[in-house]
């Protein structure tokens, strides 16, 4: 979870903004109501209305921030006038403003897509595990509780633990629970296993002999997912090379020699600043978010 959705930072901003109405002013309760579902998908265990006042109180922090940090840039690296730095600082600290809101608006589905790689990836060893278990004729929830106690299968393994609390310390039935988290969870292996464990419970079918052959097609996937994305990495590694090893050294040539033959409106050592303060971590940062975009579900 990223920092300005920590416990006190939360609790700040919903004190700020809540109290004061700008919440309810600026947002309607049927969005708040449609936001609920899809933070508790991504794991955010929050509440709309805290989670809107992080946001407000981060893009009113941000501004002062993206202020300095541009008006810097501007009068001290690339050298313009004040009152031309003044103004764009101000344009585009207001812009990054925008920009945090977006991020805000955003994450909660990039946050759901990282737990739901999360799941996929740990699920085919912990399946695994749950088959040596049920081999040996404990209880179901049993099953559940042991995986939770094991930190190696990260999210699978916290996805579990609600599970048996759900059972042990809320009441519920064991087919209950299970359907509740299938119901919620954004992996659909997790939740086909947990169905499929559902059926298995009401019909009194055997839970090993399902588990097993739900490790080995999990594991199949796996390995088939990990053999196609390798492909994929080895293209990136290539579009890496031409764009920020071979594409630099032929733009600083090329701006060097039209500069020596003509005008080009602006100093060079401007231009040259730009991209590398400016277009080149632009670029850097899309090429991350285009990797990140490329990983398979299970990567």
């Amino acid at each position: 979870m990223i920092p300005m959705l920590s416990r006190s930072y939360r609790v700040i901003a919903y004190r700020i903004f809540h109290r004061t109405g700008i919440i309810n002013a600026l947002f309607p309760k049927s969005y708040l109501a449609g936001l609920k579902p899809s933070l508790k998908k991504a794991g955010l265990y929050i509440t709309p209305e805290e989670y809107v006042a992080s946001m407000l109180l981060t893009c009113l922090l941000s501004v002062p921030f993206f202020f300095l940090g541009l008006n810097f840039v501007f009068l001290h690296v690339l050298e313009l006038e004040p009152g031309i730095a003044f103004l764009l600082s101000v344009i585009f600290s207001f812009v990054s403003a925008s920009g945090v809101i977006l991020f805000f608006l955003l994450y909660p589905e990039y946050a759901k897509d990282s737990l739901k790689r999360n799941l996929e990836v740990n699920l085919p060893y912990a399946v695994t595990h749950m088959a040596t278990i049920a081999g040996t004729g404990v209880p179901v929830y049993l099953v559940f509780k042991i995986i939770g106690s094991f930190d190696e299968y990260g999210e699978v393994s916290k996805e579990f633990r609600r599970i048996a609390r759900n059972i042990e310390v809320f009441g519920y039935d064991t087919t209950t629970a299970l359907a509740e988290s299938a119901s919620r969870t954004p992996s659909p292996s997790l939740k086909d296993l947990l169905w499929g464990i559902v059926t298995i419970v009401r019909t009194g079918g055997d839970l090993r002999q399902y588990l097993v052959s739900k490790a080995k097609e999990l594991m199949d996937k796996r390995r088939m997912v990990e053999s196609q994305y390798l492909d994929t990495l080895s293209l990136m590694a290539e579009m890496y090379i031409t764009l920020f090893v071979a594409g630099p050294v032929l733009f600083v040539i090329m701006v060097t020699v039209m500069g020596s033959m003509t005008n080009l409106g602006m100093p060079m050592n401007v231009i040259f600043a730009v991209f590398v303060y400016l277009l080149l971590p632009i670029m850097a940062v899309g090429f991350m978010f285009m990797i990140e975009g490329s990983k398979p579900v299970g990567v």
